[in-house]
C-alpha cells in the first residue's frame, strides 16, 4: 500500500500547476506537509498531514494530486449533500438531480494559490472537500482552486468537465453561493443556473 501511495501519476496533477510530477521534482514538495486525509465532521473540516521527515517522504514524497471528491455543501447533513464523505456508498442512482448538475470531484491545489505553497495533496486516501467556503481568490486549503487564470475545472456525474468562474461567493445565501450549493448536491431537487456560475 505504501509504495502505491508514493506513485506518482501525472493525470492526477493539472499541467497548470507546479507541483512536482516525479520523484526527480521533490525538491518543490509543500513546506509544511502533504495533506493525506480530509475529514468532516459535523461543521468542522480536518485535515491530516505527513510533514517533512514522515514516512510518505521515504524513500519518495506521496503521490500528488489535483483533484478531489465533493462533499456537496457540507458533507451527508447539510442542505446540499454531495456524492462523497466518510464513508459514503452512492450510486449513480442516489443522485435524482441529475448527473449533468452535480459535481463529482473538484479540482484544488490543496494549498494557498499564491505564495509559498505549504500544502499540497496526495491522491491516496485524501477524501473529500466542501463548497461551503465558495470558490474564493486566493484558493486555500479547504477550497476548491486551480492555477488557471479564471475558472477551476469540476468533473460532472455525466462524464464531462466543465469550469465555474473563480470568486463565487463565500458568503452563505448569496445568490451564486447558492447555485454552487445546488451543482454540488446531489438530492437537493435544485437545478444550478450555470448562467451564474459559468467562466
Amino acid at each position: 500500500m505504501i509504495d502505491a501511495g508514493r506513485t506518482r501519476i501525472s493525470t492526477f496533477v493539472c499541467p497548470s500547476d507546479s507541483l512536482p510530477v516525479s520523484n526527480a521534482g521533490a525538491s518543490s514538495t509543500p513546506q509544511t506537509g502533504i495533506f493525506i486525509y480530509l475529514t468532516i465532521s459535523g461543521n468542522t473540516l480536518t485535515g491530516g498531514y505527513n510533514a517533512p521527515g514522515g514516512n510518505s517522504y521515504t524513500p519518495a514524497p506521496v503521490g500528488l494530486s489535483n483533484y478531489v471528491g465533493c462533499a456537496g455543501e457540507f458533507g451527508q447533513f447539510y442542505p446540499y449533500p454531495g456524492v462523497y464523505y466518510a464513508n459514503s456508498t452512492n450510486r449513480v442512482a442516489d443522485i435524482p438531480d441529475g448527473t449533468s448538475n452535480t459535481i463529482m470531484f473538484g479540482e484544488t491545489l490543496g494549498g494557498e494559490e499564491t505564495g509559498v505553497r505549504m500544502f499540497a495533496l496526495s491522491w491516496m486516501g485524501a477524501g473529500s472537500l466542501p463548497l461551503y467556503w465558495g470558490l474564493p481568490t486566493p484558493a486555500q486549503w479547504y477550497t476548491f482552486g486551480s492555477k488557471h487564470t479564471a475558472v477551476v475545472l469540476f468533473g460532472w456525474g455525466d462524464g464531462s468537465v466543465r469550469g465555474l468562474r473563480k470568486g463565487i461567493a463565500t458568503t452563505p445565501g448569496a445568490n451564486d453561493w447558492t447555485q454552487l450549493m445546488r451543482a454540488g448536491g446531489r438530492a437537493d431537487g435544485e437545478v444550478p443556473d450555470f448562467t451564474i456560475l459559468g467562466p
